[in-house]
């Protein structure tokens, strides 16, 4: 199923019709400034950090949301502490976007959204020579933000654009006063197949819009969701995930014999990349105006032509309707070709 399912996502990537979600898990790909850096922490790891700030005995409460844990800090420490302490957690400036943030981004996305405050993607796109993304940190760069693919930040970004959403009263009132974010992602679920990476699929915001289109279109109609992961999950982890239309590709079955989740992830961009150029050139079987009819004089020149663009047809059973055109073109040029002296030839040559 896992190769199935990247070839489903390859052709929703080709046709432009594939969004990307990016989680906090996908930052551990990023490279160290200097070997002092920081870790960066996950969002298990940051609740870790939550929960020995507030409690001296971790076990009456490691099992409380890193939501109501924020909600805590933010309660007896204030806002400003719990900012510093996540600014603290995920060390941003002493990081670099690594290979795969970029590779990740040189594909055609439709958009990309992100619940991270890092910006290692927003760095990361200025090595990608073949697309340009807007930038969205708030509302209002939303407005006149179509042209080209955007990168969405969810939930703020470092170093300013706050407040950073991760307290249990931030996520209560995100839906009234980012609005216009909910409206684009759910717009974008509507429209497009999704690919989660380094995204646990836990996060209420995610599990509220995904629901919303799942009680108003019903599930069948849905688009289909794609999680990378780069280990197995749990069978109740896997049907969870399927009850919300969410396909796992878990690359562990794809590459059982590396256990690097680099090289894992590497080899999963490495097939998309091949698969979604592979349907380009097929959708760009050939080019009316570059192929020259004003050289072909007899049946046996027009022969040739034809037989070239044969030669390079996607072998299809059907041809799509978008090519019947072309074709047309080609074979509209043989009505002038009459019969003459055994030949079939253009009535001036």
């Amino acid at each position: 199923m896992v190769n199935e399912y990247i070839e489903e996502l390859s052709h929703a990537l080709s046709e432009h019709h594939a969004a990307l979600m990016v989680g906090a898990g996908f930052s551990k790909n990023a490279q160290k400034i200097s070997k002092n850096s920081k870790s960066f922490l996950t969002w298990t790891e940051l609740s870790d950090v939550f929960l020995r700030k507030m409690y001296r005995d971790e076990q009456d409460c490691k099992y409380m949301s890193t939501l109501r844990l924020a909600q805590e800090v933010e309660d007896v420490l204030g806002r400003p502490a719990l900012e510093r302490m996540i600014q603290d957690a995920l060390p941003d400036l002493e990081y670099i976007p690594g290979k795969l943030h970029v590779e990740l981004l040189a594909l055609p996305w439709s958009d990309v959204f992100t619940t991270n405050y890092d910006t290692l993607l927003e760095r990361a796109t200025e090595q990608v020579v073949t697309r340009r993304y807007n930038q969205i940190l708030n509302k209002q760069d939303l407005l006149n933000s179509r042209g080209c693919p955007r990168i969405v930040k969810l939930h703020g970004s470092f170093p300013s654009q706050k407040p950073f959403i991760i307290t249990e009263q931030d996520f209560r009132t995100y839906p009234r006063e980012f609005a216009p974010f909910v409206n684009t992602v759910q717009q974008a679920l509507i429209e497009n197949v999704f690919c989660l990476i380094g995204f646990s699929c836990d996060d209420p915001n995610f599990l509220s819009w995904i629901g919303w289109i799942r009680d108003n279109l019903g599930k069948q109609n849905m688009q289909k969701m794609y999680m990378v992961s780069v280990s197995s999950l749990s069978i109740a982890k896997v049907r969870y995930l399927e009850d919300k239309n969410i396909n796992v590709i878990d690359l562990s079955k794809l590459l059982p014999e590396e256990t690097a989740a680099e090289a894992r992830l590497q080899h999963f961009f490495d097939l998309l990349r091949t698969q979604v150029e592979k349907r380009n050139q097929s959708n760009n079987w050939f080019d009316g105006n570059k192929i020259n009819l004003g050289q072909a004089k007899t049946l046996t020149d027009y022969c040739d032509v034809y037989k070239e663009v044969c030669t390079v047809c996607p072998g299809w059973v059907f041809m799509p309707y978008k090519y019947r055109n072309r074709t047309e073109y080609l074979f509209s040029n043989m009505e002038s070709l009459k019969y003459k002296n055994g030949v079939w030839a253009k009535a001036d040559s």
